[in-house]
């Protein structure tokens, strides 16, 4: 009997159809580049958002709520923003000046009292120093300060508490001459007066998160030393104005 010719199948032999490739080389290329600005992306903005760093546009920080108290964490070449705090509604009678900072993106805020607390004004921004540190700087500074013309008399430095905040304050005074305008003096050709105007200054330095600072600089002139307001006074001014200053404590 004639052997009949075994089929393909029957020997075991399968058919095999190669597959088109999902993707082609070139196509993979392009999908690694793209994956490579993706993650790129993603690592700038987990930079930018999740350390807490303010975004900036056209040059200017964008803070997350207004009368914001920003600092700069990074350095004067390389700057990196950060908002520590802000200022709260004011105190009924209390006003606050326009800002006129050099560097808008760490403001500063003068704050103007009513006018019977005999303070002028009170000021309020950060620092990225210590605040240990930068109160005994600015006290050795204001004493290598005094001169003849302006003598500086500056109290010691006071470690206290402000707001369950450890702070660091002192007070220092001077004199320094003006001159006063006198028509009929400027007639004759004769030189205008001269007066004297007295200053009294509470410094504070308060420590927030981070080892950061909170500084309030509570500001008092006055034509004559006995109208100057006394230091209770002006530390209300103080206690007042850090009692509007919300903290971040991140």
């Amino acid at each position: 009997m004639a052997k009949g010719k075994s089929s393909a199948k029957s020997k075991g032999y399968r058919t095999y159809h190669a597959k088109k490739p999902f993707l082609s080389k070139k196509e993979w290329i392009i999908l690694i580049v793209a994956a490579v600005v993706l993650i790129a992306g993603f690592v700038v903005a987990v930079t930018v958002n999740f350390d807490g760093a303010l975004q900036i546009k056209d040059g200017v920080v964008q803070p997350r709520t207004e009368n914001a108290l920003i600092v700069n964490g990074g350095t004067a070449a390389h700057p990196r923003y950060y908002q520590v705090g802000q200022l709260l509604s004011l105190p009924d009678g209390w006003s606050m000046e326009p800002g006129n900072d050099i560097n808008v993106n760490t403001p500063s805020y003068t704050l103007l009292p009513p006018e019977t607390s005999g303070v002028e004004t009170v000021s309020v921004t950060v620092s990225g120093q210590e605040y240990q540190a930068l109160a005994k700087a600015m006290a050795a500074y204001l004493t290598s300060a005094s001169t003849d013309a302006a003598e500086i008399s500056a109290s010691e430095l006071t470690e206290s508490s402000i707001h369950g905040r450890p702070a660091c304050t002192f007070t220092y005074e001077y004199a320094y001459q003006i001159e006063q305008d006198n028509d009929e003096e400027a007639d004759q050709g004769e030189d205008n007066a001269q007066i004297s105007r007295y200053a009294r200054k509470l410094n504070a330095y308060v420590q927030i998160p981070k080892n950061r600072t909170l500084l309030i600089y509570v500001v008092a002139e006055a034509d004559d030393a006995e109208a100057l307001p006394s230091e209770e006074e002006m530390r209300a001014c103080l206690d007042t104005v850090a009692g509007i200053v919300a903290v971040e404590e991140k």
